[in-house]
């Protein structure tokens, strides 16, 4: 396994932002037409779960209103620290540069120490959305999805 994605390194679990691309893409008769596959609709996978299970703040870059149908499954996405209005912005590109300014910003708002301090300041809210996470598995083996 690539290293870069290994939970073993504290480069990524100790992070307190987790930048989740959600995309998706698909090839009928082995014919690739990525805007025609691309998913539009909003959903849920492992990238934002990941987030989620190792105690982070996800800026998630996905389809139109990515970020609102995790918060409206009752995920804590920080408002009060990330400004997730890009993900309101229906041009894709400018979205995705929207979330760029939006990265920036907080790399220049918070040093490593802050983020430090931030991360444990936050923690019952981001123990909050583990809490939820496990809930919501649970209910999918429930339902023997």
């Amino acid at each position: 396994i690539n290293s870069q994605y290994s939970l073993a390194d504290t480069r990524i679990t100790q992070a307190l932002v987790n930048v989740v691309l959600e995309t998706s893409y698909e090839f009928l008769n082995s014919v690739p037409d990525l805007e025609a596959l691309m998913w539009r609709a909003p959903f849920l996978t492992e990238k934002t779960i990941k987030a989620f299970a190792i105690g982070q703040i996800p800026l998630i870059l996905g389809p139109l209103g990515q970020v609102k149908m995790t918060r409206d499954l009752g995920f804590d996405l920080f408002d009060d620290i990330v400004d997730h209005s890009y993900d309101s912005i229906t041009d894709e590109v400018a979205r995705l540069q929207s979330l760029i300014e939006q990265i920036k910003k907080l790399d220049a708002q918070y040093s490593l120490a802050q983020c430090q301090q931030l991360k444990e300041d936050l923690w019952p809210r981001i123990q909050n959305n583990f809490q939820l996470l496990r809930e919501l598995e649970q209910k999918k083996l429930d339902l023997n999805l």
